[in-house]
């Protein structure tokens, strides 16, 4: 698959996977928005002797995009708790929500997810050079990007650098998976062999994962969710939208209706074919700000603007309402 397909391959045991929630329902391509999210993992029995240590989660999520080939959201994070710990204090449970991918439109196609947990030695300066990589993996996961462009290419190279040694990193428990036909739900992988006879444990938020026989699982694992939805909440962050809409505001407010119009034409081609937005939803979201154009600019008999237009604020808008237009 991707960037520790290597590390996976030598170092990963026969490990379990599988649902831990209520079953879910199949994505629909061009319906919905979907996100994985990384909600909780555990660490025990770390094998690093006393080194201090940082637990890192690494993880590459990758999607089809809607001009073709695929696209790829990178993330690396250290939870504050486990930044250069003894390992007496690392065998712990880290619960709260880390966006691993989107949301983002459901082209259809599968879901490529890479998921690790890592504990790496933070001498040499490790530690320090795993908080760059964080910094430069959240610059290049503001929006998906082509796999291996520009940033992601050199925050994966750093990855391996520091991942792929032979001494001191440690892979607790990962996960290299194709969803071929993506279903909502929670999910865990745990370090523990498969069994026929035994079932994946029930997964409760804050309580963590149990057995059936109501024993908490003492092995690393990690749990994460697959999720989807008709809306998508931080529309407003999709790249080039708001400042094209603050462009848009801007020639309006100068009583400027040539000008207006032609920036609202661009504005529907940039929102109908925004890799972040459903077609059906940047077209309803053109239709709001042709209204508010047309509320902006009332017209006399002689088609000339009067008064002193202004469009409402872009975050007041919203092209997931169906009643509205």
């Amino acid at each position: 698959m991707g960037w520790f397909s290597e590390i996976w391959r030598t170092r990963a045991q026969d490990w379990s996977f599988g649902s831990v929630g209520p079953a879910g329902t199949e994505l629909v391509p061009d319906e919905q928005y979907v996100s994985v999210n990384l909600r909780e993992f555990h660490i025990a029995d770390v094998r690093l002797g006393r080194q201090r240590l940082y637990g890192t989660v690494t993880s590459s999520c990758s999607v089809v995009r809607r001009a073709g080939g695929r696209a790829e959201s990178l993330v690396v994070t250290t939870p504050g708790v486990l930044r250069d710990v003894d390992p007496d204090n690392l065998d712990r449970v880290v619960t709260g929500t880390t966006r691993l991918l989107g949301p983002v439109p459901y082209r259809g196609g599968g879901i490529d997810l890479e998921l690790g947990l890592f504990t790496v030695p933070s001498r040499d300066l490790l530690g320090p050079y795993l908080n760059l990589l964080e910094q430069a993996a959240s610059l290049a996961g503001v929006g998906l990007v082509a796999k291996d462009a520009g940033i992601v290419g050199l925050v994966k190279e750093g990855l391996n650098t520091i991942l792929a040694g032979r001494s001191g990193p440690e892979l607790e428990i990962g996960l290299a998976h194709t969803f071929d036909q993506p279903v909502t739900g929670t999910y865990a992988v745990i370090r523990t062999e498969r069994s026929p006879s035994r079932e994946m444990p029930a997964y409760q938020p804050r309580h963590g994962l149990r057995w059936s026989d109501g024993n908490t699982v003492a092995e690393p694992y990690i749990v994460f969710s697959i999720d989807a939805g008709r809306r998508r909440e931080d529309w407003t962050d999709i790249p080039n939208l708001a400042d094209a809409y603050d462009q848009l505001r801007i020639v309006a407010e100068r009583g400027d209706l040539a000008g207006a119009t032609e920036l609202l034409a661009a504005f529907r081609r940039m929102a109908v074919f925004s890799s972040g937005l459903l077609a059906r939803d940047g077209e309803h979201l053109y239709d709001l700000i042709r209204s508010e154009i047309a509320r902006a600019f009332p017209t006399t008999a002689t088609g000339t603007g009067t008064g002193r237009p202004s469009l409402a604020p872009l975050a007041e808008l919203d092209p997931f309402d169906t009643t509205k237009s």
